[in-house]
């Protein structure tokens, strides 16, 4: 992970008088003001030894099909979106992401991992969101599309297995088939003959047999 992205996240107080004037990320110390990149217009805009771009968007503007809120964004050196806040709802590799969903984005346009404002049922899944915006409760997915790791709110039985959906544990992973790969038991179990207790951690195969327990 570069410099740049290490910060982004951080803050920093410029103080005058002795009082907090000035809010602002260390990588706008520095960055171009009020400039037009690539047709897109920024407040600051810096580009990373990389080629990554970080930017402050003046407006909503619409980046690879992707309609991105004002303010941060992260480009990929292809110019193409990495994280983004939507200002309206998307659809994407039949995603249906609501406003206001933080989602990064890999160099092909794919979304690889998204923070939800609210639960979402995603390919029958119910996904927990509403916690921390752009650093709260991950959902991922493959790339084309296929949920790949999430938590709720619920303990939810998935191929028959009860499953543990807190974001306080493991959280749930699926594979690409959509079959159960990975989760902490809610409860005793008994899968192909063999007895689990609550709280083992169990990986499954893409054909439901458990492969590791922890």
């Amino acid at each position: 992970m570069d410099t740049l992205r290490k910060t982004m996240a951080m803050i920093c107080l410029v103080l005058a008088a002795g009082a907090p004037v000035l809010a602002c990320a260390p990588w706008q110390i520095g960055a171009e003001k009020n400039v037009v990149k690539n047709g897109i217009r920024f407040d600051s805009f810096r580009e990373g030894e990389d080629g990554q771009k970080l930017g402050i968007l003046a407006g909503d503007t619409v980046i690879d099909g992707w309609p991105c809120r004002k303010g941060f964004v992260v480009l990929h050196g292809n110019w193409k979106p990495d994280e983004l806040q939507l200002a309206k709802g998307h659809r994407r590799n039949g995603i249906d992401f609501p406003a206001k969903t933080w989602v990064f984005v890999d160099e092909q346009g794919n979304p690889k991992a998204c923070m939800l404002p609210r639960d979402l049922e995603i390919q029958g899944h119910r996904c927990r969101g509403g916690w921390g915006g752009k650093e709260g409760v991950m959902v991922s997915f493959y790339p084309g599309g296929a949920l790949k790791y999430y938590c709720c709110r619920e303990d939810p039985v998935i191929d028959g297995v009860p499953c543990d959906g807190s974001m306080f544990h493991c959280g749930i992973t699926l594979h690409e088939n959509g079959r159960l790969k990975q989760c902490r038991l809610a409860e005793d179990t008994t899968i192909g003959g063999v007895a689990y207790s609550k709280g083992s951690v169990l990986r499954f195969a893409g054909d439901g047999t458990v492969v590791e327990e922890r």
